[in-house]
């Protein structure tokens, strides 16, 4: 499946298996992490998309900020929102 997404700014062009989680192309292609101390796993989210691969499957879903780093740049709900936001922007991406 060809995709293409703009990550900061940056046009990313890509052919990846149709069954290869947004999560997993992100963390192991772009090498995008960091709102947690390690690398991370939006499960909830993951079984969503599976079912309905739109932001709107995130809808109700909010990613829990227990584990979240904090810093002087943002707080632990702050980086889960950030989280929910950014996948859903880049799902608006993919499903141009």
């Amino acid at each position: 499946m060809k995709i293409s997404l703009t990550i900061n700014g940056k046009k990313q062009n890509a052919e990846v298996p149709s069954n290869t989680l947004l999560v997993s192309y992100l963390r192991e292609n772009l090498n995008l992490t960091g709102a947690g101390p390690c690398v991370f796993r939006w499960q909830e989210a993951e079984a969503a998309l599976t079912k309905n691969f739109s932001g709107d499957a995130l809808e109700n879903l909010s990613y829990p900020p227990d584990d979240l780093g904090e810093d002087i740049h943002a707080n632990p709900a702050y980086r889960a929102h950030l989280i929910s936001v950014m996948t859903r922007r880049a799902l608006r991406e993919i499903n141009k």
